[in-house]
């Protein structure tokens, strides 16, 4: 009986004692709340739509799914990494670069991602503008082996065979046994050699 009671009560004060200004505080108080706390959910999500539709083939799905992901959380390096990739498998090379650019400026020192910038670089066709990209890349982590050999192709492609063979040299000291270096070397002296005689 004395819910009954005190509900009646407050039937009888009248209206809510809060203006139209609190009920829109409260109500944006309640979605920044909601946005705090679920965004980080969302972003998850919108990553692994994205890489669904990556692996499944659908490459535009994976590039809206990591777009909304990148409208939740722009700071988020893995989703400019992932857009990279993503623009670069599909020929989009401005884009591509744009994302890595960013990647770097959250994280300079991943190798991985001066790699694939540089990739996207020279993929584009400015194969000097490459080059210092897989220099880092070698610095930041002398293991990465696709780093030299993209930068004795750009040496090669620029014209400076010397340093494309200096870089296969180092690549048969720091990597024993790795195939093809002597071949490749061997070309091209022998291209240096006629370019020299004729």
């Amino acid at each position: 009986m004395r819910a009954m009671e005190k509900l009646a009560s407050l039937r009888m004060r009248g209206p809510s004692p809060l203006t139209q200004r609190d009920r829109i505080i409260f109500v944006l108080l309640t979605l920044a709340l909601f946005v705090i706390v679920f965004r980080p959910v969302l972003v998850y999500m919108s990553q692994w739509r994205g890489d669904q539709y990556w692996m499944t083939g659908d490459r535009e799905g994976g590039i809206r799914s990591y777009k909304k992901a990148l409208l939740l959380d722009p700071g988020n390096l893995r989703i400019h990494e992932d857009l990279g990739y993503v623009y670069q498998q599909t020929g989009k090379l401005d884009e591509s670069i744009r994302h890595y650019e960013e990647a770097l400026k959250i994280e300079p020192n991943k190798a991985e991602n001066h790699f694939y910038l540089g990739m996207s670089i020279f993929k584009k066709g400015e194969i000097e503008r490459a080059i210092p990209h897989f220099k880092s890349a070698i610095d930041l982590d002398p293991e990465l082996r696709l780093a030299y050999f993209s930068l004795a192709k750009s040496y090669e492609k620029a014209k400076k065979p010397e340093k494309s063979i200096a870089v296969y040299r180092l690549m048969q000291k720091r990597f024993p046994g790795m195939k093809g270096l002597d071949e490749r070397i061997r070309r091209l002296e022998e291209s240096t050699r006629q370019n020299v005689d004729g």
